[in-house]
């Protein structure tokens, strides 16, 4: 004679009165479900961090990629709090909103300053040692801040 729990479940496993496996553990479905949107929050982090480092006229596309991620995040750390999710779900979702965003404005930034950032990006492709390297450095810093004491000696 064989007897089965009265919840349906395999014999052998526990399950809480919500039907949830006891101990506090997630099922597989929902585990799945978190890969998942781990996996998206990761993604974004690239896609944000790769079209940072692409020439100026596409470097635009990290903004976008920043925004993208930030509302991925945010969407991230919604749904970790509704279902319950571990505290890695809400850590990922901070750390892909903020990731993103940094990487959004930094990609802005250089946006702002447009010709300097035009002008050192190609220095550094005519720059063969490290002095020279450090030189487009220099220049690319004293033409950010050219304007701003400009403003200062009037």
């Amino acid at each position: 004679m064989t007897t089965t729990p009265p919840s349906g479940g395999q014999p052998g496993t526990t399950t809480s009165p919500s039907g949830a496996p006891a101990g506090g553990q997630r099922s597989p479905e929902k585990l799945r479900a978190d890969l998942k949107w781990l996996g998206w929050g990761m993604l974004a982090v690239v896609i944000a961090w790769g079209t940072a480092q692409l020439p100026l006229p596409y470097k635009l596309l990290a903004v976008a990629a920043g925004l993208a991620g930030i509302a991925l995040g945010v969407l991230m750390l919604v749904r970790s709090v509704r279902v319950k999710a571990g505290a890695m779900m809400h850590l990922a979702a901070v750390f892909t909103g903020l990731c993103c965003g940094l990487l959004g404005i930094s990609a802005g930034a250089q946006a702002l300053f447009w010709e300097a950032t035009a002008e050192f990006e190609a220095c550094t492709e005519r720059a063969v040692t490290d002095r020279a390297h450090n030189q487009c450095l220099q220049d690319y810093e004293d033409s950010m801040l050219s304007p701003l004491s400009m403003n200062q000696q009037q």
